[in-house]
């Protein structure tokens, strides 16, 4: 990644973050706060010119995921719903939908796992998810601010 792309994206993470923090305030379910966030991700994608391919509610062997960014997917929960553990049922079962899609991602398109990233956002908390030589690292959950939000960007560029 380019120094420029990087120091685009440290000036448009906070902004994003408070409109993500908007979409989840202002959504009554995942479909709406997941319409709302897409745009947002589009229109900072045109703004940073970053090359992004979305496929929306793309079919894999373990499901549907909500979204796949080039390599990253992303996978929608409502607003509020993630806790600020990973120990909550609700966190272990959507990192487990992300992983699988992951999982599907490589069989499907051949990728190397370590290639993958995969997130789970509900507009208040971000889950990261990785392979890394076979091993599963799930990062605990990070608020929706400008820091995690940056992190967010630098895996869609």
């Amino acid at each position: 990644m380019s120094i420029d792309i990087e120091a685009e994206i440290r000036t448009k993470a906070s902004n994003l973050a408070q409109q993500i923090r908007e979409a989840a305030a202002s959504s009554h379910n995942e479909a709406e706060f997941r319409t709302k966030v897409t745009r947002f991700i589009d229109e900072i994608a045109v703004k940073l010119k970053l090359p992004i391919y979305l496929r929306e509610e793309y079919t894999l062997l373990d499901g549907r995921a909500d979204a796949v960014y080039n390599r990253l997917v992303l996978e929608y929960k409502s607003p509020g719903v993630l806790r600020e553990s990973n120990s909550y049922k609700v966190n272990k079962d959507a990192i487990e939908q992300a992983k699988g899609y992951i999982r599907g991602l490589v069989r499907r398109e051949r990728h190397k796992p370590e290639r993958l990233a995969g997130v789970v956002l509900d507009g208040h908390y971000f889950v990261f998810v990785r392979s890394r030589e076979g091993v599963w690292q799930e990062d605990q959950p990070v608020r929706v601010e400008s820091s995690s939000t940056e992190h967010f960007l630098k895996l869609l560029a």
